[in-house]
């Protein structure tokens, strides 16, 4: 689609076993620590990997957990939520896009503090392109959103729309807990060393889970395909 083939600034990251990836400024990855002889899983910027960052990624090459909450959500007859809490990241990107799906961040910034919401460009472009961001951390953006996009919608389903994202924020948390448990109970199993040389662990239920080491990372942005970006 037009908005799957927009040019976005990405960075490359080499990992061993001759694998890549092209990152947006605000990926966020699972990095797998060890603290303590005890495994953990902790999440990370894209300016925080350092080479030996040992990256968890799930076989779709979509976020983890981000998949396998919604996958939860939807099992439990809960879809909806899951769209509602789209709707305000939605309504920016339809208001604000020209035909080649480029936003108008400038314009967004402008019209936000008209209304007495001062947010620097750098939070706008995250809220538009960071595909796992659930909702601004202030919730209260959102109706700032509402006004600039004078979305009927999203007036009308403000309060639907914030419980929405609680919920979905909630069940995240929950499923970011479980995966963790499940991996950690997992190494400490089985053979670390051998694992890490395969570089796949399999979870049942879940899938393959790649970890993936780290050799370095671009100095430098470079204009890439969405659609290539973060996979």
């Amino acid at each position: 689609n037009a908005e799957g083939n927009q040019l976005i600034k990405a960075k490359l990251i080499l990992f061993t076993g001759d694998r890549y990836m092209f990152a947006t400024e605000f990926h966020h990855f699972y990095v797998l620590d060890k603290e303590k002889d005890l495994f953990k899983i902790n999440t990370s910027k894209l300016d925080d990997l350092i080479p030996g960052n040992l990256i968890l990624t799930s076989e779709s090459s979509k976020d983890l957990i981000r998949e396998l909450s919604e996958k939860k959500l939807i099992q439990e007859g809960k879809e909806n939520l899951v769209k509602l809490s789209k709707k305000w990241k939605e309504s920016l990107q339809n208001k604000f896009a020209d035909a080649d799906m480029v936003y108008d961040v400038p314009e967004i910034v402008s019209l936000l503090r008209q209304q007495g919401c001062y947010k620097n460009h750098s939070t706008i472009r995250n809220w538009l392109l960071n595909e796992n961001l659930i909702a601004p951390k202030d919730e209260h953006d959102i109706y700032f959103i509402a006004k600039i996009t004078d979305d009927s919608f999203l007036k009308e389903y403000l309060n639907e729309i914030m419980e929405s994202i609680t919920t979905v924020r909630n069940t995240h948390l929950q499923v970011g807990k479980y995966i963790q448990g499940l991996i950690v109970q997992k190494l400490a199993k089985s053979n670390t060393s051998e694992i890490l040389r395969i570089g796949v662990i399999q979870l049942e239920d879940i899938g393959e889970i790649t970890i993936s080491q780290v050799l370095g990372v671009s100095n430098k942005f470079q204009s890439v395909v969405m659609n290539h970006c973060n996979r």
